[in-house]
């Protein structure tokens, strides 16, 4: 999001089972519009964890989680905030830091404990479809 200048002004956290499964069922989502929009990690990782406490529900066997985020802006056309600017300026620049750390040393050279602490977590791709219109060596060649 910050490499395409954009901020967000909302994010939505949602949580749900596998509906395939003859288990307890739950799904559920939580929605917030930030009164400013943000492009830092630690302010958008905040909220997530706030909605993720507030749907979340002990027993279940979660297939799914994810944070989307809404009404994305232009970084750049930001309004001043009225309380806590020299604080959401700081934060900027820490970001910004660790985009830089990053793109020279390669990504998530420097992250967030709570992000993928392990990296061990990755998307299943067992079902995934071949990718002919962006790479050539999946097209299929007819003889």
């Amino acid at each position: 999001m910050r490499k395409h200048g954009m901020a967000a002004g909302a994010l939505t956290v949602f949580i749900h089972t596998n509906r395939f499964n003859n288990e307890p069922q739950y799904g559920n989502a939580a929605t917030f519009e930030l009164a400013n929009a943000t492009d830092t990690t630690d302010e958008l990782l905040a909220w997530a964890l706030k909605g993720l406490g507030r749907i979340y529900r002990h027993g279940f066997r979660y297939k799914k989680v994810g944070v989307t985020l809404l009404n994305l802006k232009l970084a750049e056309r930001l309004t001043v905030r009225l309380f806590g600017q020299a604080d959401f300026e700081r934060a900027q620049r820490v970001m910004r830091a660790m985009d830089e750390i990053n793109r020279r040393l390669g990504r998530d050279t420097i992250r967030f404990g709570i992000v993928n602490p392990a990296g061990r977590w990755q998307t299943k791709a067992l079902r995934r479809s071949r990718r002919y219109t962006t790479s050539l060596k999946e097209v299929l060649h007819v003889k």
